[in-house]
């Protein structure tokens, strides 16, 4: 991350910058994803499945034997973004004499980005204060409970700086570095 008085200066700043970068190999199909020895994205989920959760209700068989009619199909529905007209942002302020933590954000899940924040920080709860502003989270249809990497983000560097630091994701950042439906 960079941070900077103004814009001009963190993108010369990011200009400076020389990334390098090993390229894994990529899969782009779920189903593809989930085979056994394909690419692995975090060793702890095997065949990249991080969270499987069955539902059950009722009786299928019998729901099947009483039917009228039977459709089968497959059926996908691609992720959505949320797209709020307010985009994600913070402004976090740390105090170096009392190391306590303000964090002001659009997230709507206020409680527990603070419990995320102490926890990912390694600081007491009670040093985490966390803010919505009074004008609320710009709309979120569920899109802003976070914590997010960006709250993350301006935590650390107002800490590393001393500094209030603050953190508006574009339109396009949005799009990468939020959740989705």
């Amino acid at each position: 991350a960079v941070a900077a008085v103004d814009e001009e200066t963190a993108e010369k700043a990011i200009d400076l910058i020389d990334v390098q970068y090993e390229e894994l190999p990529a899969i782009f199909d779920p189903e593809e994803a989930m085979k056994p020895g394909a690419p692995q994205i975090h060793k702890e989920a095997k065949n990249n499945i991080q969270v499987q959760k069955k539902l059950r209700a009722g009786n299928i068989e019998a729901g099947f034997k009483e039917a009228d009619y039977i459709f089968e199909d497959r059926f996908q529905v691609s992720k959505q973004a949320h797209v709020c007209l307010e985009t994600h942002g913070s402004l976090s302020s740390y105090d170096t004499h009392t190391k306590k933590l303000t964090h002001r954000s659009t997230n709507q899940a206020v409680y527990s980005l603070g419990l995320g924040l102490s926890e990912a920080l390694n600081m007491p709860a009670s040093k985490v204060r966390v803010i919505n502003p009074e004008a609320g989270c710009g709309g979120a249809f569920g899109g802003k409970c976070g914590p997010f990497t960006y709250d993350l983000c301006s935590a650390i560097m107002s800490m590393k700086l001393g500094k209030p630091v603050k953190m508006v994701l574009s339109r396009e950042e949005e799009f990468m570095a939020t959740t989705t439906r």
